[in-house]
């Protein structure tokens, strides 16, 4: 799997992006999940397949931010690190950060913390993405909501992001390698992330069954 880190493409994404690109994809396995007109868009979920052999996205659930023709930008949502919040940010003293983990949001850009929050009343600077869902880059903005109680524990933050450049999700997704299913909030703010992607895949792709290429 190529990996696109170019800063200016990735820059570009971080903001919405207009044109969507049509694409037949995998075969539907259970009802209401996944059907043949279903598109790679903002708020869906890519499911890593059974079968994938890239061990930065094996067994990854990730929330795409953001796809158009220009490329695609996505956050893995269910790999939590063992790196504590106040590890990572160590230029806040703040209480109460001690049981906040930071989580591995892609193979791109590891030095950059991004971060996805729910909420009814959002800052600014910030993308909604589906529902009451959104996502942030902006540090300031995202120190503020470590600042603050509330927002704090509807807030995560991930370093890293995932990237694809144009037309290379779309081989992808042809050639097997992900499902594509809509993103729920209580998912991508799963207390047991590390099972996210179990659950999954037990419902889309079921034991014994295989991608249609």
């Amino acid at each position: 799997m190529r990996i696109s880190a170019a800063v200016g493409v990735i820059a570009g994404m971080l903001m919405i992006l207009p044109g969507q690109t049509a694409l037949p994809i995998i075969k539907e396995y259970t009802p209401g999940i996944l059907s043949n007109k279903t598109q790679p868009a903002k708020g869906m979920f890519l499911i890593a397949s059974r079968g994938m052999r890239d061990s930065n996205f094996s067994r990854t659930v990730v929330l795409l931010i953001n796809h158009s023709d220009r490329g695609t930008l996505g956050i893995v949502v269910n790999r939590r690190s063992n790196t504590r919040l106040s590890q990572a940010l160590r230029d806040l003293t703040i209480k109460g950060l001690g049981n906040k983990y930071i989580y591995y949001g892609g193979p791109v850009a590891l030095s950059r913390a991004v971060y996805l929050l729910r909420a009814n009343n959002p800052p600014e600077k910030i993308k909604n993405i589906l529902d009451d869902v959104y996502f942030g880059a902006d540090r300031l903005v995202m120190k503020k909501l470590v600042q603050r109680d509330r927002a704090r524990k509807s807030l995560r933050i991930y370093f890293g992001h995932a990237s694809w450049s144009a037309g290379q999700l779309r081989e992808e997704l042809l050639r097997g390698d992900w499902h594509l299913i809509p993103a729920n909030a209580k998912q991508i703010f799963s207390q047991q992330p590390r099972m996210l992607w179990h659950r999954l895949i037990k419902r889309i792709q079921p034991r014994g069954l295989v991608v249609q290429r």
